[in-house]
């Protein structure tokens, strides 16, 4: 009867540790009962079972039963959270070897987990995103890591006493393949990894329904598989789910833990493909200050612009990503492009001329002294055009025919 009383309710409806609490206190009071039916003094015996009573309260909820903490301290702990934390936020501000430091520590300690290497995965594939001059070295990278991470995985799944959390870094693993494979235009391979990785992140939420992380690869899966279905001749029709797909995302960033970043990213790119520009450049102003660093939303950001004809802003964001990182040197192309046709032409030439200081590839600086060209040419002055012209074909002769008029 006492589970009906509403005086108890506060204490039933807080959880297990509160529910220990009361049959801890019911104990204590019907053993004060029992003193006072025979007589025994109270004086001595009630003090010191309230302060005990209060101790209890204050360790049962300073420290959380086994079970009854947040996502993910129930599976690893604090120190391992704090590291894997700090590896996103290096990310975020384009600090990829400090991040791949981070992991490699962490597999030096557990040379058997998966985690290490499904962290350096999620870095190397970051930095693909970027299609930077580094990816032919990248793709060697990612190969390595690739077999390095089917072998821990393959000895993982042997395990019959997997926790959600296994399934969760398993899922994820298979995730980022499946992401890899699609990039590279092999859609079978990413629609198998992509099953394999829905059933481990389907079990790891049927053992713990608070990992929301796991909406953020539910949601891209819904997302893609929409858009790539006609790669996939084989599967039945599919409906459309991306609006589905990326409302799961949202959730994601509203609840998840770790997937948060990567949501801000995806959702701004996901608006660009979708065409939803004013929210596109709403939430990409937004993140853009929260990770100003963060290439991957500047990107789509400065696509959203172009869409918009704000040519100076597209400028201004491409622009800005650059901090003499010769590998994302493509920006200083592309802002400059976009600032001449904004006829924004000194900063168009600004941008052209820190392109060719970076020490470029040939190709690459043969389309920078032509567009060169193409800014003195506006400005007035067809000597200096000309020199720049001559230069750009003398690097690529393909360019001859180009027209400094474009």
């Amino acid at each position: 009867m006492w589970k009906k009383n509403p005086l108890f309710q506060p204490l039933i409806n807080k959880g297990n540790s509160n529910i220990i609490l009361f049959k801890i206190w019911c104990f204590f009071t019907s053993y004060i009962q029992y003193v006072d039916n025979h007589k025994t003094s109270n004086l001595f015996f009630r003090p010191p079972l309230v302060l005990l009573f209060f101790s209890l309260w204050v360790l049962l909820h300073a420290s959380p039963l086994h079970g009854e903490e947040a996502f993910p301290l129930n599976y690893i702990s604090p120190e391992q959270d704090r590291i894997m934390l700090m590896a996103e936020s290096l990310v975020m501000e384009r600090r990829y070897e400090e991040a791949m430091g981070l992991f490699d520590q962490m597999e030096k300690e557990e040379s058997e987990s998966l985690l290490p290497s499904m962290g350096r995965l999620l870095i190397l594939m970051a930095r693909s995103f970027e299609k930077g001059d580094t990816s032919e070295r990248l793709e060697k990278e990612i190969q390595a890591e690739l077999e390095k991470n089917s072998r821990i995985l393959k000895r993982m799944k042997a395990h019959a006493d997997l926790t959600a959390w296994d399934h969760y870094i398993m899922g994820g693993s298979l995730g980022v393949k499946g992401l890899y494979e699609l990039e590279h235009q092999r859609y079978v391979s990413a629609f198998v990894n992509g099953i394999s990785a829905l059933s481990h992140f389907s079990e790891a939420q049927t053992l713990d329904h608070g990992i929301h992380d796991i909406y953020f690869a539910t949601g891209l899966y819904k997302y893609f598989r929409s858009v790539k279905t006609r790669y996939l001749w084989f599967l039945p029709l599919i409906r459309d789910q991306r609006m589905e797909g990326i409302e799961e995302i949202r959730v994601a960033l509203e609840k998840g833990h770790y997937a948060v970043p990567a949501c801000k990213i995806v959702l701004v790119a996901l608006a660009e493909k979708e065409g939803q520009d004013h929210e596109g450049v709403q939430m990409g102003e937004v993140f853009l200050k929260e990770y100003p660093k963060c290439l991957l939303i500047r990107d789509p950001l400065a696509k959203i612009y172009r869409r918009r004809s704000q040519w100076y802003d597209a400028g201004k964001t491409y622009y800005g990503a650059y901090e003499g990182d010769p590998s994302i040197r493509w920006v200083l192309l592309e802002a400059g492009r976009d600032f001449m046709i904004g006829n924004e032409l000194a900063k168009a030439e600004e941008s052209f001329l820190a392109y060719l200081s970076s020490s470029p590839p040939d190709s690459g600086a043969a389309q920078a002294h032509l567009e060169l060209s193409r800014v003195y040419h506006r400005m007035g002055d067809p000597s200096l055009s000309q020199q720049e012209r001559e230069w750009a074909i003398k690097l690529d002769p393909g360019l001859k025919n180009s027209s400094i008029e474009n």
